[in-house]
């Protein structure tokens, strides 16, 4: 993604007191006096995405062009939780397409690791904040391994422990 040009536009994006302009870049907040230059939701979220950067530092260069002008904006209060919201669905976004190659690589020859890593729902691993959310996370991984016990049964296979 091409870098923004701050510099050449830093009188549409500066005020008159040098003081970095936030809200007024945006039609969706912009005060009769200042023309926007962005749409938050349409022009922002787009790049956002493209992006596709969960450190957000390439996405700020894209988008601005000056890393502490994009943190102004990012955690500005009005826009912070849309940006939130953006910063989860590329989360989950990342994650769908990094399972996808996983799925298409099980398929491979050499595929044997990443089937297992499937089947055994490693995917689904994530941060368990309280004991519900943890004997949740433990039906489910009992439950998978029944259905993983019964598709082997039926296919007559066994596992062998200890590699013997």
């Amino acid at each position: 993604m091409k870098k923004f040009d701050y510099e050449s536009i830093r009188d549409r994006v500066v005020d008159s007191y040098g003081r970095r302009v936030v809200l007024s870049l945006f039609k969706e907040f912009t005060r009769t006096d200042f023309e926007p230059l962005w749409s938050l939701k349409k022009d922002w979220y787009k790049t956002f995405m493209e992006c596709a950067d969960p450190t957000e530092y390439s996405t700020a260069m894209a988008l601005i062009g000056d890393w502490e002008h994009y943190q102004l904006v990012r955690n500005h209060p009005k826009i912070k939780p849309t940006m939130d919201k953006w910063a989860k669905e590329l989360e989950v976004k990342l994650r769908s397409e990094s399972i996808m190659k996983m799925v298409r690589h099980s398929g491979a020859p050499n595929g044997a690791a990443a089937a297992k890593w499937l089947a055994e729902g490693a995917f689904m691993q994530r941060v368990l904040k309280n004991k519900e959310d943890k004997v949740a996370e433990q039906e489910v991984r009992d439950e998978i391994s029944e259905r993983i016990a019964g598709d082997m049964e039926r296919l007559g296979l066994k596992v062998v422990a200890g590699g013997k």
